[in-house]
């Protein structure tokens, strides 16, 4: 019997252990999963303040994008740091966190190529006055989707990639004319370049699900973790911490 107590106690200690390791996804930046100064600076530090503040030992996995959802979705992942909008869609499949930054999105291209699309005299270049290019996008991303609605009646060739780096080299080699990405992400590859340079082309977009409020997405069901979370920025916030996090790797404020 007593055998039994304890074997009920070691099974009980090793739950909770299990249960205080948090996996957090980090979206990986190219197909080669290296890192890159900027938003997947941010995104780890913000990471491993929150565990710290809410007392969980985390686990940090890099993976494409599209997978982190699902992986939140299925459990295997209860942070995902994919800089979320939020959507109908995904909030079927998981929970979010409070905001934690105000997105837009904006289409990134060479001067050559803004050159050749360019619109008449006196009528502002964006995405709704493009015609017959090629743009690149981020698989499962919003952008992508609003791509992929308007690209008949616009005659656009869309081509999804992986990450925003795979997106940057697309245009670099001039495999695609314009890439529409998240305005925040690709701002340190536009920071950092050579002789091929890139620059933000048209206003910044925040209609049609192109902007908005990131979240953290979190398994459906774990209430007490959302809230910890939402306390732990809500603190964070308070004390100043989150906009020393930012400056670590903006020039900007995120609000």
């Amino acid at each position: 019997m007593r055998f039994i107590f304890l074997m009920l106690c070691l099974a009980c200690s090793a739950s909770l252990l299990q249960a205080a390791e948090l996996r957090v996804a980090i979206p990986s930046q190219d197909t080669t999963g290296r890192a890159h100064p900027g938003i997947m600076t941010f995104n780890l530090d913000l990471a491993q303040e929150l565990c710290r503040r809410i007392r969980y030992s985390c686990v940090t996995v890099n993976m494409p994008f599209k997978q982190i959802l699902p992986a939140v979705a299925q459990g295997d992942i209860q942070l995902g740091f994919g800089n979320y909008l939020k959507t109908p869609e995904r909030e079927a499949q998981v929970s979010f966190s409070d905001s934690i930054w105000q997105a837009s999105s904006r289409l990134v291209g060479k001067p050559k190529a803004y050159r050749r699309f360019a619109t008449p005299a006196g009528t502002e270049f964006s995405l709704a006055t493009l015609r017959g290019a090629t743009v690149v996008a981020v698989e499962g991303s919003r952008q992508l989707a609003y791509l992929e609605r308007i690209a008949a009646a616009q005659k656009l060739t869309v081509k999804g990639v992986l990450s925003q780096a795979d997106g940057v080299a697309m245009l670099r080699k001039g495999e695609a004319d314009f890439g529409l990405f998240v305005t925040l992400i690709v701002y340190a590859y536009l920071t950092e370049q050579g002789s091929e340079k890139l620059a933000f082309v048209g206003p910044p977009m925040h209609e049609q699900g192109l902007g908005g409020s990131v979240h953290i997405a979190l398994p459906k069901g774990n209430e007490a973790l959302r809230r910890a979370v939402n306390q732990a920025m809500a603190a964070m916030r308070s004390d100043g911490s989150y906009h020393r996090i930012v400056r670590r790797s903006f020039p900007f404020s995120l609000d």
